[in-house]
């Protein structure tokens, strides 16, 4: 997935973070502009994610 970020994120919210296919900010905005949006994620993906259990690394690369 790719998108871009702005000079005016400020991803300010505890526990939230949302990638977004529109130009939308709030405080949970990460990236706008991506390509893919969260229908495109797999469900078992989103199945593992809702666990506490689950552990996994988020990686963001800056270019």
């Amino acid at each position: 997935m790719s998108g871009n970020g702005n000079q005016d994120l400020i991803l300010e919210h505890p526990h939230d973070i949302v990638i977004r296919k529109s130009k939308f900010l709030c405080p949970r905005t990460l990236a706008i502009n991506c390509d893919k949006a969260s229908n495109e994620i797999p469900r078992k993906m989103i199945k593992m994610l809702q666990s506490p259990q689950t552990r996994g690394l988020f990686v963001i690369e800056v270019t």
